[in-house]
């Protein structure tokens, strides 16, 4: 995988993946097995099982072996195909299939509490073999994904900051800054606009993405890093949170409105509804300044960026607000979520009065 890329290798990530026997090692006769050492490493379970009329029975009863355990581990090894002429000659060239008719359907998370619950083990996931020991070139193919977690801190950054200083006055884009910043925002969008069309998309479907994407970003981004930090100081044990993917009526005529169903735990609610009452709050209080201030000028791009978040968070403030159906927001979490967004405003403002 360390030369994917430049080398017309693929770039794998997630699972459901099939690779034909004769793409991964090569064609070879059987009385060629004695020699595949010298090209696929000094691993014999492995020659053995290159063999198709191999019979070795790896598992007893559901168990496997001690043995066939730490084989796998040095098979999983970065450094086990080095100075074999596996890596120095195995080569393929990758090409993009993406048929009309769906070459694979396979199963989901049913509802936004599982994506979210699975988006944080994967995150917590990438984030530990960003941490990992792997050679200079592995690390830059990886790197991309495995510091994706890392995007939630500008996103809390972007979710509070701006928030916090226009409802105190305090302009972050004055002009001739502010058509610069609108510019790049306004290029990024119609980028991800542009790509979700060219494959077959809607605007919909746009909006949909954009909304997911802040969404994890707040939540399962940022407990996956979470997860993983604790994790490499060994204050948390390794643990797997099963998902379900198994959708019931009232979750598939959600889906087919176009619904989000926001029937999920406190801990990826709260911190959503709390920003977005923040955002409210400060959208009506810039306002309010640039109305009896006139400071219209200096505020306009924060007052525009609120703007844009709150219809960005409209499916939230419709299960706030007059949605009574099953993922709709608890009592609970929306008085929870008022008080840390009150907290999130006093404490604000004493930080950037002090500043």
């Amino acid at each position: 995988m360390a030369r994917y890329g430049w080398n017309s290798g693929t770039n794998i990530v997630g699972n459901c993946f099939y690779m034909k026997r004769e793409a991964l090692y090569g064609k070879f006769s059987q009385k060629e097995l004695h020699h595949l050492n010298e090209s696929f490493g000094p691993s014999n379970e492995l020659i053995i099982s290159l063999q198709r009329s191999n019979q070795h029975k790896t598992i007893d009863n559901g168990i496997l072996s001690s043995t066939l355990q730490q084989e796998a581990k040095f098979l999983a090894s970065y450094n086990y195909e080095k100075n074999t002429l596996w890596r120095k000659q195995a080569r393929w060239k990758s090409m993009f299939c993406n048929p009309s008719r769906s070459a694979f359907l396979g199963s989901a998370a049913s509802s936004l509490n599982d994506t979210l619950v699975q988006g944080t083990r994967w995150n917590c996931g990438l984030l530990e073999n960003a941490f990992a020991s792997m050679p200079l070139l592995q690390t830059m193919c990886y790197s991309y994904y495995a510091l994706q977690p890392f995007y939630s801190l500008p996103s809390w950054c972007l979710a509070i900051v701006p928030h916090l200083c226009l409802i105190n006055g305090i302009s972050l884009y004055p002009n001739p800054w502010f058509m610069n910043f609108s510019c790049i925002f306004l290029c990024s969008l119609l980028k991800h606009l542009l790509e979700a069309l060219n494959t077959g998309g809607s605007v919909l479907t746009w909006c949909s993405k954009q909304r997911i994407w802040m969404i994890k970003s707040i939540t399962c981004y940022t407990y996956g890093t979470i997860d993983a930090i604790l994790k490499c100081f060994g204050m948390k044990q390794p643990c797997f949170s099963p998902t379900n993917k198994v959708s019931d009526d009232e979750q598939a005529k959600l889906h087919q409105l176009g619904k989000f169903n926001f029937h999920t735990s406190t801990k990826f609610l709260a911190p959503l509804v709390t920003l977005v009452m923040l955002n409210m709050i400060a959208f009506t209080g810039g306002i309010a300044r640039m109305v009896i201030s006139g400071g219209a000028n200096e505020l306009l791009g924060q007052v525009i960026l609120s703007f844009y978040i709150l219809l960005e968070s409209y499916p939230i403030i419709e299960v706030m607000a007059w949605r009574k159906d099953k993922g709709q927001v608890p009592a609970s979490v929306a008085l929870l979520s008022f008080v840390l967004s009150i907290i999130l405003l006093l404490l604000g403002s004493v930080v950037l009065r002090m500043t």
